[in-house]
């Protein structure tokens, strides 16, 4: 039997707009597992994203085959792998399956993510900064 090859998608835990989609995306190839890392907990993903210097207050990050997307872009390369069945996965594919459309979609979402979080108290990720003297030499 094949292993499952892992997608990694880091978000926002404490984001009802973001735990909403991480609970209702679902991937199309039963071949892939869709992993989800909470970007308010440690760990070696998170530590990954932030010493790439990406922030998760202003984007997802998802690792496909790899690589990793941030943004808009990850949520659009996401799209490409997830089920497109119901209501849910069709508006997905309509407000992200074009990499255009993403952009400007993503930033709507993430506006509106930020207003919510204000509204709930809720306040953003807060990551140690990356050391750059690691990187320097």
């Amino acid at each position: 039997m094949e292993a499952k090859q892992d997608i990694e998608l880091v978000y926002d835990g404490q984001c009802p707009v973001c735990r909403t989609y991480c609970k209702h995306v679902g991937l199309a190839d039963d071949r892939l597992n869709l992993v989800l890392v909470d970007a308010r907990l440690p760990g070696e993903t998170v530590d990954k994203v932030a010493a790439l210097g990406l922030d998760i207050n202003e984007g997802m990050a998802v690792t496909i085959d790899g690589r990793l997307y941030y943004g808009g872009e990850a949520i659009h390369e996401l799209t490409r792998i997830a089920r497109a069945d119901g209501l849910f996965g069709r508006s997905i594919r309509l407000l992200f399956g074009s990499r255009t459309v993403a952009r400007y979609s993503y930033a709507v979402g993430k506006l509106a993510r930020n207003i919510v979080l204000r509204l709930i108290g809720v306040e953003k990720i807060r990551h140690p900064e990356p050391d750059r003297r690691a990187s320097a030499g």
